[in-house]
């Protein structure tokens, strides 16, 4: 392979006709749970690979500084490794600076990776990221270049319909024309709803701005070449299978949150697949809590031996399991994971509207307060699930 052009122009060419992208496929209906600040942590996000293995999980929005130069135990409780089928989703407006970001994430397993062009909190939009992006396309084509250049990795780009006056259709196309003209990016992942920098809040942003289905629509029309994916507004069974032809997937985030018990009706609705019990579901999920020690070898094994980009922090402190206050060391040498709230957070809501519900909570309360073994929970909680009710007869799905 010859070496890279010097100027910007002949870049952007050599990169789009002669790399090869990394970009995983997934399959033809994309069913994915959407990045959620303090919500899609790693204990979460395990939790929905058991729930429904199907679905494509992002990880909350990381921003490119925090990753480049976040201690290893920070970054172990912020991200973790990857399960399968994980989108790490990257905030940040410097092309270098992402491009780093992406660098430290790969040696950790993370092949897939999304760039946030649709997010208005006022933090965000300070750093100049986020959404703000959107009103100069051409920075987003300079940070999926970049990333490319660097490593080879294919950003996707999750992003809205519109940004403050800029709300028409055509100014919706053109920017992705420019991003799919310039760079091998040809995933989009699209809230459908333009957002507003000032005067909304987040969560006012997430339900005033009207949904436009119809710019979505007609850019999967226009552009059918494209992956898109639809976020906003879904909430039922019947709005996904509303999308068949029209999209290539849907993106949720509330309703998981809320119930993620609900993406096991979507694995059996819309995938064709057997759902999980919300009682296997735990109990599979509990097993897998000693995986965070070897989580926690793997970042320690990241700060020997990767580059000295940011500060290493004290090994015995944050590696060493006796002075970790979630294990326990038997007298026999073996270690007992102790249950964290933040382990219990992900299956708090699986009961949700649900007889029991509350008094299910309560106990999950008390177990974290307790810092009770991982063994201890299902008998503590089982009486919760005697009369809870299957999934109901599935009904015709959209793909097998």
């Amino acid at each position: 392979m010859s070496e890279p052009p010097e100027d910007l122009c002949s870049r952007l060419n050599y990169v789009n006709n002669e790399k090869e992208s990394t970009q995983e496929n997934f399959s033809s209906f994309e069913i994915s749970v959407a990045p959620m600040v303090a919500i899609s942590t790693p204990e979460y996000r395990q939790f929905m690979r058991i729930v429904s293995p199907s679905s494509l999980v992002f990880t909350e929005m990381i921003v490119d500084t925090s990753l480049i130069h976040m201690s290893s135990s920070v970054l172990e409780r912020k991200i973790g490794l990857p399960t399968d089928k994980c989108v790490l989703q990257i905030g940040g407006s410097n092309p270098e600076q992402i491009a780093r970001a992406v660098k430290r994430a790969l040696p950790l397993g993370y092949k897939n990776f999304n760039l946030n062009c649709g997010c208005p909190s006022d933090r965000v939009q300070s750093g100049s990221f986020g959404a703000i992006l959107m009103k100069d396309p051409f920075s987003i084509v300079r940070i999926l270049q970049a990333v490319y250049l660097e490593t080879g990795i294919v950003m996707s780009v999750k992003c809205r319909t519109g940004v403050d006056e800029i709300e028409d259709y055509g100014s919706f196309k053109k920017m992705i024309e420019i991003i799919v003209e310039n760079t091998k990016c040809r995933t989009f992942y699209i809230h459908a709803r333009k957002c507003l920098l000032k005067g909304l809040s987040p969560a006012d942003n997430r339900r005033i701005p009207p949904l436009k289905y119809d710019y979505v629509f007609q850019l999967k029309k226009e552009m059918p070449e494209l992956k898109i994916i639809l976020n906003g507004g879904l909430r039922e069974i019947s709005d996904i299978k509303s999308l068949e032809g029209k999209v290539d997937g849907v993106m949720l985030g509330r309703k998981p949150m809320d119930d993620p018990m609900f993406f096991a009706e979507v694995e059996a609705k819309i995938l064709g697949n057997s759902p999980v019990s919300t009682l296997d579901a735990i109990s599979l999920y509990l097993n897998g809590l000693q995986r965070r020690l070897y989580a926690r070898d793997m970042f320690m094994q990241m700060d020997l031996y990767s580059p000295s980009l940011y500060t290493v922090p004290n090994k015995k402190r944050d590696h060493d399991p006796n002075t970790l206050s979630n294990v326990k060391v038997l007298p026999s040498g073996e270690v007992e994971y102790l249950c964290r709230h933040a382990d219990l957070r992900p299956i708090e809501t699986v009961l949700h509207g649900r007889r029991g519900c509350k008094e299910y909570k309560k106990e999950i309360a008390k177990i974290a307060r307790n810092r009770e073994p991982t063994h201890a929970v299902i008998p503590a909680i089982h009486k919760y699930f005697l009369n809870t009710l299957p999934i109901s007869e599935q009904e015709p799905c959209i793909t097998n």
